[in-house]
């Protein structure tokens, strides 16, 4: 496998990663009527975030974004997608809501950010440097969203 060949695989993996958060805060939406709308919103990002991954792995296919190899192994990517799937299945045997699924997220929208995930790509056209910038401050945006939930009241 070659280069380019590899970072689209790693983009990929990406991609699943953000669809499996996503599904996993839809069955958190599922599961806390109370909070459903909160939860609905954060998948709902996420899967928006996918449509964007495709975006720069489109761009990487066409040599239009650049992956910076040092900021983005492939072995986070793949640990953190293990972590995500372990919590839907978790989530899926469980009925009715459950009080973990705070911490989960913090730790998952924490993981993202400290591996650097979206600050990796390269591009010179604004518009791929653009979807970056929104998938970082996105995800910023979730932390901050996650933290207020959890802070005493």
């Amino acid at each position: 496998m070659n280069d380019s060949e590899l970072d689209a695989k790693k983009i990929e993996v990406l991609g699943e990663h953000q669809e499996a958060i996503g599904n996993l805060y839809h069955i958190y939406s599922e599961r806390s009527p109370d909070l459903s709308l909160f939860w609905s919103q954060l998948a709902d990002d996420k899967f928006r975030h996918v449509i964007w991954i495709h975006s720069l792995l489109d761009g990487v296919r066409h040599g239009k974004v650049r992956l910076d190899r040092n900021r983005f192994q492939m072995e986070a990517i793949r640990a953190a997608f293990q972590f995500v799937r372990r919590q839907i299945a978790s989530a899926r045997k469980r009925s009715g809501s459950f009080p973990q699924t705070f911490p989960v997220a913090l730790s998952i929208e924490t993981t993202i950010l400290d591996k650097k995930f979206f600050e990796a790509f390269e591009s010179d056209l604004p518009e791929l440097r653009e979807l970056t910038c929104k998938l970082l401050e996105e995800t910023k945006e979730h932390l901050k969203k996650l933290r207020a939930e959890t802070s005493p009241r």
